[in-house]
């Protein structure tokens, strides 16, 4: 029982931290995995413009073409790929 507790405190916890997150972006990204959003998506995205935030959409076809330019750039000049 008191694992159980401890499990239901740290996804509170982890809730609350997502939220202030959400909160202090000016933006949100989508990630668009076929062409669907679902139920939590679009309860986020409805949040993000009650906030007048930009609400920003991304296809997982443009993502990968994004990491592969980066990971072409990093094989040819490792200095530009500090994080």
């Amino acid at each position: 029982m008191k694992s159980g507790m401890n499990e239901l405190f740290l996804n509170k916890k982890m809730l609350d931290d997502m939220q202030k997150k959400k909160d202090m972006s000016d933006d949100i990204y989508v990630i668009n995995v076929g062409g669907q959003t679902g139920d939590i998506t679009t309860s986020k995205i409805k949040y993000a413009n009650a906030q007048e935030k930009e609400v920003r959409y991304i296809s997982v076809k443009l993502l990968k073409g994004i990491i592969a330019d980066y990971a072409l750039k990093c094989r040819k000049d490792i200095s530009l790929c500090k994080i």
